[in-house]
This record gives structure tokens, C-alpha cells and sequence, in this order.
């Protein structure tokens, strides 16, 4: 029989619209190999690097996904020149990652929100910000706080405003024994916007109408004589009643 390797694969992961690692099958016995497919197919997007027929050692499946949210099982049929036949089977998961919209940070207060990274892969680790972070706002490592489940901490006291847009690398071992591979991709886009939001002004304390009741005078001085410094009073015609204004 020839041998495969692997000969079966559970959850190899793609994203979609990003490049797929290359997924390797390695073949041994007697060159040359052939190989065919018996069932299913690949994501769309996806293929081999080797049209069906006489082939090479390893088989790499390569493209970009993009079709997210399914599985696709493949099988397929190794042959070598001694006709010895070995199987494979593979099950592919293709993710679509959400871009994240933080909620808005203001200029100059203190900013703490969480992200999470729900995904089908195993994330090896991550790695940098692109292209950069807005001044005064960090990203916290990623914390798995379940199977596939990452959280990141964002946080600070941003110092500028307008809108920011980041990626955060992460890498994955997707190729099994006797070839491991790192990929280096790209997590999902993560904006956030920092407005700065302006104090009103405070007012001067007085009212800007008062009207007097002649009966009540004694209780209060009218016509008013001192209201704020720069302004005074003025008696509006046939009334009762004096308007605030500018000196």
C-alpha cells in the first residue's frame, strides 16, 4: 500500500478571503504517484497544486476560501507505479472572521473594552498590531479563555482622535508532521473612533428677563440695578419688565 501522510485530517482551517496555508500530503512507495478524487470536493476557492493525474510528493492544496461557514470532506485515491493504493480523507472548516466596531473612546478618559475571537483553528500565537494603534491605546496579549476562544484586551487614554483601523497577526502550525508549517494571517479588522467632546460653555447666573410687580417692590429691588459684569438691564417699552443685555 502506498503510504499517506497524513491519511486523515479533522478541522484544517481556512479564512474566508485570506490566503490558505499550504496544506501538504506526502506520498511514498514507488514513484511516480497518481492520485484521484473518490468523494467530495474542496472549499470553493480551493485546489490542488496538481492536476488529477501523475503527480509529485507532497500534494498541496492552496487558493483562497470564500465560502465561509462550511465543512467540506474530501476522499482521495494514491496510486504508486507498483499499483499499491492508499486513501486519504479530509475535512476542511472554512471561518469568516467579523469585523470588530469597538464602542467609541473620547479624547483624553480612560478607554477599557474587550474583544473576543471566536474561531474553529488552534491559534499558535499572535503576534503584531497593523498598521498601528491610535496613541495611548494599547492591546493586551490574547487570553484563551476557552477551546478557540481568545479574549484581547484593549485599553488606554487615547490622545488623538478620528477613526482607527487595526489588524492583529496571529500565526498556526496547519501542517502536520513530517513538514510543519507557521502561517502568518491576519485576525479581524478592529476599529474604534475617538471624539473629543466639547464642555459647554457656563452661564452667567442671572436670569435674562425680570418683570416686577410694582405691589412687590419691597421685596425686591426693581428696576434691577446690578446683573453680571458686562451687562445690565433694560426696561422694555410699556412693560413691567426688564431684558438682560450687553454693555
Amino acid at each position: 500500500m502506498a503510504l499517506v501522510t497524513p491519511s486523515t485530517f479533522q478541522g484544517n482551517s481556512g479564512i474566508k478571503n485570506q490566503q490558505f496555508w499550504e496544506f501538504s500530503i506526502f506520498l511514498s512507495g514507488t514513484a511516480p504517484f497518481t492520485y484521484s478524487i473518490l468523494s467530495g470536493a474542496l472549499p470553493p476557492g480551493l485546489t490542488f497544486d496538481q492536476p488529477v493525474g501523475v503527480i509529485t510528493s507532497p500534494l498541496k492544496i492552496i487558493g483562497i476560501p470564500t465560502t465561509p461557514g462550511s465543512a467540506y470532506d474530501i476522499e482521495l485515491k494514491f496510486e504508486d507505479a507498483l499499483l499499491n493504493v492508499g486513501i486519504g480523507n479530509y475535512h476542511i472548516l472554512v471561518d469568516e472572521w467579523i469585523p470588530n466596531i469597538l464602542p467609541d473612546a473620547i479624547l483624553n478618559e480612560p478607554y477599557s473594552e474587550i474583544i473576543t475571537y471566536n474561531t474553529t483553528m488552534n491559534i499558535d500565537a499572535f503576534g503584531g498590531i497593523v498598521p498601528g494603534l491610535p496613541s495611548g491605546i494599547v492591546v493586551g496579549p490574547p487570553i484563551q479563555t476557552g477551546p478557540n476562544v481568545y479574549e484581547v484586551l484593549v485599553s488606554g487614554t487615547p490622545t488623538e482622535t478620528g477613526t482607527f483601523i487595526w489588524n492583529q497577526l496571529y500565526s498556526q502550525v496547519q501542517m502536520p508532521e513530517p513538514d510543519p508549517q507557521d502561517a502568518i494571517n491576519s485576525a479581524p479588522i478592529t476599529t474604534l473612533t475617538i471624539k473629543e467632546i466639547k464642555k459647554k460653555k457656563r452661564g452667567i447666573g442671572v436670569p435674562l428677563t425680570i418683570c416686577c410687580d410694582p405691589k412687590s417692590f419691597a421685596d425686591k429691588v426693581c428696576p434691577p440695578i446690578v446683573a453680571h459684569r458686562g451687562y445690565y438691564y433694560q426696561k422694555l417699552p410699556n412693560s413691567n419688565c426688564y431684558v438682560l443685555k450687553r454693555r
